[in-house]
């Protein structure tokens, strides 16, 4: 099993309207150079992570599981993301046992926490390129979080 750190940007519209658009539809586009794009599974864990400029910036808001992956022929069809400028959809992966967390939480309440996040000052950089690959332990740090939260 792996755990990932799904992220969402601003595009057309802010990053958390998009991220949650995803999460009520239940899956989660993956672009041509999305890193880790051809590494996930079914069962693998997930945590969703506003990065961008607006509401609940720099934190994480849900989790979900990977049902299913839905791949497309690039070559013959393309589908392009509504909800950026010019991206093109390599997969889709579905999401189920999808929770949507009580409050966000704010990555610079939890960062010291997280064993992926190398360099604290700069978090940043660990959530460039729309998935980041994370450690069990960061991903039960978060969930507990929430826990903790309700």
């Amino acid at each position: 099993m792996n755990y990932f750190c799904f992220t969402t940007s601003d595009g057309k519209i802010d990053a958390i309207k998009i991220c949650e658009k995803r999460i009520d539809e239940r899956k989660w586009p993956i672009y041509s150079n999305t890193k880790f794009k051809d590494k996930f599974n079914i069962g693998d864990c997930l945590v969703f992570y506003i990065a961008g400029t607006g509401e609940h910036r720099q934190s994480f808001i849900g989790s979900a599981e990977i049902k299913n992956i839905e791949t497309y022929n690039s070559n013959k069809d393309f589908l392009i993301d509504p909800d950026k400028f010019t991206e093109i959809i390599y997969k889709y992966i579905i999401l189920h046992k999808v929770k949507k967390f009580k409050q966000p939480i704010s990555i610079k309440d939890i960062k010291k926490e997280l064993k992926f996040i190398k360099f604290k000052d700069n978090y940043g950089l660990h959530f460039v390129g729309g998935v980041t690959k994370i450690d069990s332990s960061s991903f039960t740090k978060i969930i507990n979080r929430d826990r903790n939260l309700q």
